[in-house]
C-alpha cells in the first residue's frame, strides 16, 4: 500500500471515530429540542385552546401566556373566540378597510316569498362569535358552513310570516328579532358551539321588474303621511283655541250664575228682614211701604192739592213753585 492510500484510510477512520463519538451527541439534542418544542405552546390574548389526549378531550385552556402539554401525546386546537364573524347572505363586502366601503352581489338567491304571496329581495348579515370551542371544534362538521345554511332557513322563514309591508318598512325591527331568536335556537339545537350577536335586515326590495309600481305604492304611502302630519299639526293648532274659549264662556257662566245668586241671595235677605219687621210692627210697616211706593211712583213727578168740594179748577194750588220759592 502506498503512502499516500495509507495516509487516506488513517483520515477516513479518524473522521469515522468522529462520527461514532458526535453523532450520537447530535441527536439527543435534536430529540431534546424537539421534545422541548413540543411540550409548550402559546395563547394569545382573545384565544382558547383546546387539548385531546391520545386522541380524546381532555380540557380546555382559555389562560394567556405559555403552557405546558405533553408532548407527542396531547394535541392543541386554537381559535380567537374573542373575533366576531360575520355572515352575509345577498352580497359581499370586498373592502371595508377604508371610509369607502364597496360591496358586490353574491350568487345567493335572494327572492323569497312574503306571508301575502308577494317576492321580495332580501339581503341580510348576522354576526356570531365562538361561545363552546369543543362543540365548535368537534360535534358538528363544518360549524361555519352549517351556520350559513341556518340563516338562510331562519331568514326564509321570518320572511313567510311576515307581510310584504312589514318586512320592507312597518315591523322590520320585529322581523329582525324572529331571525335572531330562531337562529339562535337551531344554533343550540345543532350544536354548533356559536352564538349569535346580531341579525341585520340590510336591503329589503320588490324585484326590479315591479319596482316602478313599488315607487309609486311608496309616494303615496310619503303623501299619505304628509297629510296626516299635517291635519295633526293643525287639530293641535285649533283644539288648544277652541278649549280656550269654550274655557272662556264656562269662567263667564259660572260668573254670572254666582252673581245672580248672590243678587237672589241678597233680595231673600233683604225680604227676610222686612218681613220680620213687618210681623212685629205690621201698621207702621204697611205705612212705610205705602209712603216707599208713593215715593218711587212720585218721586218725579208735579204734585197738586185741591180740595175735593171745590168745582173750580183755579183753587189748585202749585206746591212746586212754592218750594222753589223757598
Amino acid at each position: 500500500m502506498s503512502e499516500k492510500q495509507t495516509y487516506k484510510a488513517q483520515r477516513n477512520r479518524k473522521t469515522l471515530d468522529m462520527l461514532k463519538k458526535y453523532v450520537p451527541i447530535v441527536l439527543v439534542v435534536i430529540l431534546a429540542l424537539v421534545v422541548v418544542f413540543n411540550s409548550f405552546y402559546v395563547i394569545e390574548s382573545g384565544e382558547e385552546a383546546v387539548i385531546c389526549r391520545f386522541g380524546a378531550y381532555s380540557h380546555t385552556d382559555s389562560q394567556a401566556g405559555i403552557r405546558f402539554k405533553v408532548p407527542f401525546v396531547d394535541t392543541v386546537y386554537k381559535e380567537n373566540v374573542s373575533k366576531v364573524r360575520r355572515y352575509e347572505f345577498g352580497y359581499v363586502t370586498m373592502d371595508a378597510t377604508t371610509n369607502n366601503v364597496t360591496y358586490s352581489d353574491s350568487s345567493d338567491d335572494v327572492m323569497m316569498l312574503t306571508s301575502d304571496e308577494c317576492l321580495v329581495n332580501v339581503e341580510c348579515s348576522a354576526q356570531y362569535m365562538i361561545s363552546d370551542l369543543y362543540t365548535y371544534l368537534f360535534k358538528t362538521e363544518s360549524p361555519d358552513e352549517t351556520f350559513a345554511v341556518l340563516v338562510k332557513t331562519a331568514l326564509r322563514r321570518a320572511i313567510a310570516n311576515h307581510t310584504l309591508d312589514e318586512s320592507m318598512t312597518d315591523n322590520k325591527s320585529a322581523v329582525q328579532q324572529e331571525i335572531f331568536d330562531d337562529l339562535q335556537n337551531m344554533c343550540r339545537e345543532y350544536k354548533l358551539g356559536l352564538t349569535v350577536m346580531n341579525v341585520q335586515l340590510q336591503d329589503v326590495n320588490p324585484p326590479e321588474e315591479v319596482q316602478s309600481a313599488f315607487k309609486d305604492v311608496a309616494s303615496a304611502r310619503e303623501d299619505k303621511s304628509t297629510y296626516i302630519n299635517e291635519a295633526n299639526s293643525y287639530a293641535n293648532e285649533i283644539i288648544p283655541i277652541a278649549r280656550g274659549k269654550a274655557q272662556s264662556v264656562t269662567n263667564s257662566a259660572e260668573a254670572y250664575a254666582q252673581t245672580k245668586v248672590a243678587t237672589a241671595e241678597g233680595d231673600v235677605a233683604q225680604f227676610m228682614a222686612l218681613h220680620e219687621q213687618f210681623a212685629q210692627y205690621e201698621d207702621i210697616m204697611k205705612t212705610r211701604l205705602y209712603l216707599e211706593t208713593i215715593e218711587q211712583v212720585l218721586g218725579g213727578a208735579t204734585i197738586y192739592i185741591m180740595d175735593e168740594d171745590a168745582s173750580n179748577v183755579n183753587t189748585l194750588l202749585p206746591l212746586s213753585s212754592i218750594t222753589e220759592n223757598k
